[in-house]
């Protein structure tokens, strides 16, 4: 959803804690938007008490990768500069492409510092340790790792974001 949250956020998080034990092996954020991240900023207190094994995120969250930081600058001034124009528009902003949905949408590229804030410290140290993947890196085991995450069986490929500008 674009706003990140219909409602339902408070019982998944509620069910999570049941289901789990709040213990995780992986918690995946697959990218920033709202929809998609937002309940780990809202709950961050309550993954704080979680044991995680490790967190996965997208290279292109990393905040240690430079072309990372510059394509979500980039994505952001974007959003802001369409956002301000639809806004300008006024009543005919949804004849310019900027009905409320739009803006929903572009909302859902924003504003989500809290989430990045609370999967970047690793909900203040709960989790053990960070990995940034890329496409097309696979997590099997090998001699030196025998499970992704102590999961038996466990084969990931990461399908993007691709690293190549083209």
């Amino acid at each position: 959803h674009p706003k990140g949250d219909i409602d339902t956020l408070s019982a998944v998080m509620e069910d999570l804690e049941r289901e789990t034990g709040r213990s995780l092996a992986a918690l995946v954020a697959t990218h920033e938007h709202a929809d998609h991240i937002s309940g780990f900023g809202t709950f961050s207190s309550r993954f704080a008490r979680f044991q995680i094994d490790e967190i996965w995120m997208p290279w292109a969250m990393d905040p240690e990768d430079p072309v990372a930081m510059s394509l979500r600058q980039q994505r952001l001034a974007l959003a802001e500069a369409l956002g301000g124009r639809f806004r300008a528009a006024g009543p005919s902003r949804a004849a310019a492409g900027g009905s409320p949905e739009v803006l929903a949408i572009l909302a859902n590229l924003r504003g989500n510092d809290r989430a990045l804030r609370a999967l970047r410290s690793r909900f203040d140290g709960a989790a053990r340790r960070i990995r940034y993947l890329k496409a097309g890196q696979r997590l099997r085991a090998s001699a030196r790792q025998p499970d992704p995450v102590g999961i038996e069986g466990l084969v990931v490929k990461v399908l993007g974001p691709p690293t190549d500008p083209e």
